[in-house]
């Protein structure tokens, strides 16, 4: 007898793990945790928007590459706003307990989890970036590939960090 498998999106997965899990809620004091920061992620945000504003400057030459990077970047940012409005500031900074900026382990899972999520969406606008420096010679297209690349370097960075703080809990 064969049995069907049913496929989770990776992070709903994850979230529901670490829900599930009781002790997840207690604040971390581990030193890994420190770098699971507010800055660090507003320090993303940044690049991904200097990356949108070198697609922007390509616009005017009618590249089609730099509108689809656009169009990619601006919804990367969308959903950055969101995590950072309604999830960390909402939950991690705005948490209770008296420990605001201190990340708990089921919010470290959370943000190694959307950090995930966010590579995958960040990914194709490396591509465009690729086409429009390199099909369309543009210095932005460049510019922009290499400020996205520097975003994925730090989330990956992140992720790392949100993940060793996630398991410094149960050691």
């Amino acid at each position: 007898m064969r049995t069907r498998s049913v496929l989770v999106p990776l992070s709903l997965a994850l979230t529901l793990l670490g829900a599930a899990n009781p002790a997840s809620a207690g604040p971390l004091t581990d030193e890994g945790c420190a770098t699971v920061t507010l800055t660090a992620f507003d320090n993303i945000y940044s690049l991904v928007k200097s990356a949108l504003y070198e697609a922007l400057a390509d616009i005017p030459s009618a590249n089609g590459a730099a509108e689809q990077n656009r169009d990619a970047l601006k919804g990367v940012l969308a959903e950055m706003d969101f995590f950072r409005t309604y999830y960390w500031v909402g939950r991690v900074y705005g948490g209770g307990g008296g420990r605001p900026g201190a990340v708990t382990n089921a919010e470290a899972l959370q943000i190694f989890s959307t950090l995930s999520d966010l590579v995958v969406t960040l990914m194709p606008t490396q591509h465009h970036a690729v086409d429009e420096g390199s099909v369309y010679a543009s210095n932005h297209g460049w510019t922009s590939f290499d400020y996205i690349s520097q975003a994925l370097a730090a989330i990956h960075t992140l992720r790392v960090d949100s993940g060793h703080c996630r398991m410094a809990y149960y050691r």
